[in-house]
């Protein structure tokens, strides 16, 4: 019995000793082929490991990693950030901190990677950081790629000599430049208050609407002439090039330019009457 009883024994710990070592070849499996960074250091930022994705995205062997501090990789105005994540851990503001930080690869080329990382206790006490980290680079450049495109089309609609508006399906303004609001002598908070037929002429504005439901049921850009009336009172004739507008596919409104060609209209008008 006891024999068995041995037996049973070590059985049972061959089997745990092999689910150890799964678990152990299942973890580096994850740490080598993760696309992501995955680091430790310790509390002074000297590195202990870091895995495959390490090496590819900062270029340098895991050998020279882990001669390095993380201050050989931040870019020196962003050392204070690492410091200031790594203490707010300690102190224990944060079991756990997220941030962004700019680094450099061993070629000198700046990458900005997106961090999350915690502190390792043994014992209960803290003895190294593991984190990691995202090559958000492409992403950002993106992003600032947007919002420098999106500030180029805001110039371009802010400081256009045309009108350029936009107005839902129902007519109803969403947004007018500056040259809008000289031509129609509205500011951008009236206009907004406001619908197409509060605008255009009597006599256009069927036309106006005809031009809204031809775009709505599939007409490309359409272009044509009105004339509005303008706070003022006076008549304003404009040429318009207009399209629809679609948020997830659905068509929900109308942008349009407007050229102010009240003065060619008149001179027309004039080298008619004359040649009559």
């Amino acid at each position: 019995v006891c024999r068995e009883g041995v037996m049973l024994d070590i059985t049972d710990r061959k089997r745990a000793e092999e689910e150890l070592t799964l678990g152990e070849q299942r973890f580096r499996n994850i740490f080598d082929n993760a696309s992501d960074i995955i680091y430790i250091h310790d509390l002074d930022g000297n590195y202990l490991s870091i895995n495959d994705a390490g090496e590819r995205i900062f270029g340098y062997t895991r050998a020279e990693t882990l001669k390095m501090n993380m201050s050989d990789v931040a870019v020196p105005e962003q050392l204070h950030l690492l410091k200031d994540q790594l203490a707010k851990k300690l102190n224990g503001d944060s079991g756990q901190t997220s941030y962004e930080v700019d680094c450099l690869r061993k070629d000198g080329r700046e990458i900005t990677l997106e961090v999350n990382s915690s502190i390792i206790h043994k014992d209960g006490v803290p003895v190294a950081v593991q984190g990691i980290a995202r090559d958000v680079t492409e992403r950002k450049r993106v992003e600032a790629a947007i919002r420098e495109n999106e500030e180029r089309c805001r110039d371009l609609f802010e400081n256009a000599n045309d009108l350029i508006y936009t107005h839902d399906l129902l007519g109803n303004f969403t947004s007018i430049n500056r040259a809008g609001e000289k031509i129609t002598g509205y500011t951008r908070d009236e206009a907004v208050r406001m619908n197409v037929s509060q605008v255009v002429a009597p006599e256009y504005l069927e036309q106006a609407r005809r031009m809204i439901t031809t775009k709505v049921d599939g007409v490309g850009p359409t272009a044509y002439e009105l004339e509005i009336v303008a706070k003022g009172g006076h008549r304003v004739s404009l040429e318009l090039s207009t399209r629809l507008m679609f948020l997830d596919g659905r068509p929900v409104g109308i942008q349009g330019i407007g050229r102010d060609i009240t003065e060619r209209k008149r001179t027309e008008e004039a080298l008619k009457a004359s040649e009559q």
